[in-house]
């Protein structure tokens, strides 16, 4: 995974000599400290320092630069140059195949996830997002690891301070889902209701009662300080979060 996207920086940095200096936006939904865009930093560093200062990356971080749906409409039309996007985003955009690492219990583990992703298999699947020509090309994989469920303490008292959780106290719960027709599916698919909400107004959304619950991987979930507003965290790793690094095609 690393070697590939290595590959893809040599590439680009190869090409720059032939082009004036340029910086590239990069939006980030997630806070300054959130693992994704540490290692966004990271790929700006590296990609200024093989380009030979040619080619630069501008951060915008917490959403500044849009929503996720925003920013994947964004990098399409060429008016952002890179995002971390879900690969079960991708389908309603285009590009199809990717989107089966984002169907639920796919992947037992973290490291089941990572040998896919190194294998040819992984290869092919980033190539997929080409292939479909919808305006993104993925250059690797940036996985945040398991997504699970959490829920408010007015959820918790309803079902009873329940001492573990079944899919069976999913029923009717409204769930925050983003907003693809995949993840959609999956929580209907649990009886629960399912409530496309942006990212930014999760924790509001939370502690107003808009939604009983949501789902995301826990460092988002400590991230965005959603552990105030809806403690009870299951643990219940119904998907993973098969982020993909998207560069418009046109950049």
């Amino acid at each position: 995974m690393l070697s590939l996207i290595v590959a893809m920086l040599l590439v680009l940095a190869l090409a720059a000599p032939a082009m004036a200096e340029r910086t590239l936006t990069w939006n980030e939904v997630n806070g300054d400290t959130y693992g994704a865009t540490v290692a966004a930093k990271a790929f700006a560093e590296k990609l200024e320092e093989i380009s030979g200062g040619a080619l630069k990356i501008e951060l915008y971080t917490n959403g500044t630069l849009g929503s996720e749906a925003e920013s994947m409409q964004g990098i399409q039309m060429g008016t952002l140059d890179i995002f971390r996007g879900n690969a079960s985003s991708l389908p309603n955009y285009g590009a199809e195949v990717i989107g089966a690492t984002g169907l639920p219990y796919v992947f037992k583990d973290m490291a089941q996830f990572q040998e896919v992703a190194v294998s040819p298999l992984g290869d092919e699947l980033l190539q997929s997002v080409a292939d479909a020509n919808c305006g993104y090309i993925a250059l690797g994989w940036l996985v945040e690891g398991p997504r699970s469920l959490f829920i408010t303490p007015s959820v918790y008292e309803k079902l009873g301070k329940p001492e573990s959780f079944s899919f069976d106290m999913m029923n009717g719960l409204k769930i925050r889902v983003p907003e693809t027709d995949l993840m959609v599916n999956t929580m209907k698919a649990l009886n629960a209701s399912a409530t496309p909400i942006a990212y930014a107004e999760l924790y509001t959304s939370l502690q107003s009662g808009v939604v009983d619950g949501a789902e995301n991987g826990v460092t988002s979930y400590m991230d965005n300080s959603f552990n105030e507003v809806a403690p009870y965290f299951i643990t219940d790793a119904h998907t993973f979060g098969c982020g993909v690094i998207l560069v418009s095609a046109d950049t």
